[in-house]
């Protein structure tokens, strides 16, 4: 499929709004000084494969987004996620996090009963 410039732009751009809309409630629903003063924390999202396809924040915590899903896929598999899901992880082995403080939350995206997407958010929760 191939996509024109236009069209390829839009879809860029939306998909950057949502990633910077969820950054912005990250730091707003948080009632952490650390994350509301230092912005110690992002947002981003990824394909279901874990491939990242956007991310806004601090560099150290939209890194690892693809480590997050893709952990999250080999301890629970395809099979093993469902619509409605959330995962945290702290994991710095097996989730990609720097230090243990630093919390991710991997939530699935289903269309139509397909995995598609996650959507992530990653900060430093004392």
């Amino acid at each position: 499929m191939t996509l024109d410039p236009i069209t390829l732009e839009i879809i860029a751009n939306r998909f950057d709004e949502i990633q910077r809309i969820m950054k912005h409630r990250l730091f707003r629903t948080r009632y952490s000084t650390i994350l509301r003063e230092s912005f110690d924390g992002g947002a981003g999202l990824t394909d279901a494969t874990g491939q990242v396809i956007g991310a806004s924040g601090m560099n150290i915590h939209t890194r690892p987004y693809a480590h997050f899903v893709r952990g999250i896929l080999a301890g629970y598999g395809e099979a093993g996620i469902e619509e409605g899901d959330v995962f945290f992880t702290n994991d710095p082995y097996r989730g990609g996090t720097a230090h243990s403080p630093d919390m991710a939350v991997p939530t699935p995206v289903f269309v139509a009963g397909e995995l598609v997407a996650s959507c992530t958010s990653a900060a430093h929760k004392p």
